[in-house]
């Protein structure tokens, strides 16, 4: 017979990635911010589901036939118990490795990117022709700007003309 409780490794692999959150908060509020109280959150709810999930490998225990007269059925029952624990061990180390790369490399990179954007500072070269280039697109702008406002007042114009046209075609015609 299989004793479920013989598998407390399961808890342990699933919960050193929470320990290790909980029992370094500076670090983690260093490194993940704002962050960390949506992981203080998440702990809980992550903890219920691994207990739900110690549960289920239990029934799934349970389920396997320890009588001799069924040893291939027991067979196959241990290969499925197998395939299901190795993927729901990659998924949750997936899961690990993803909240621990965004925790602890993408989100101070990201931090130290803006630290690095805002220290850039431009030569003066760069900074008298980057000025110069905004005056000459300033002054194609108000031309062109100019240009639409012309436009626009040959098209209520034509529009007047037009109507008054309309206008003055009923009259004679009526």
């Amino acid at each position: 017979h299989l004793d479920p409780h013989g598998l407390r490794w399961w808890v342990i692999v699933s919960t050193i990635c929470f320990d290790r959150l909980v029992s370094a908060p500076g670090l983690v509020q260093e490194t993940i911010g704002d962050s960390v109280e949506k992981t203080k959150l998440r702990i809980p709810k992550e903890i219920e589901s691994r207990a739900g999930t110690e549960t289920l490998l239990a029934q799934w225990f349970n389920a396997i036939p320890t009588e001799s007269s069924q040893i291939d059925d027991a067979v196959d029952k241990v290969q499925m118990l197998v395939l299901k624990t190795y993927s729901y061990i990659r998924s949750q180390m997936c899961d690990q490795v993803e909240i621990f790369s965004e925790s602890f490399f993408k989100v101070p990179m990201l931090r130290q990117l803006e630290m690095d954007m805002a220290a850039i500072q431009l030569s003066d070269e760069d900074s008298s022709r980057y000025k110069a280039r905004r005056e000459r697109l300033e002054t194609d702008i108000k031309g062109k700007q100019e240009v639409v406002t012309e436009i626009d007042d040959c098209i209520n114009r034509i529009t007047n003309f037009k109507n008054t046209c309309q206008a003055r075609g009923m009259r004679m015609g009526a």
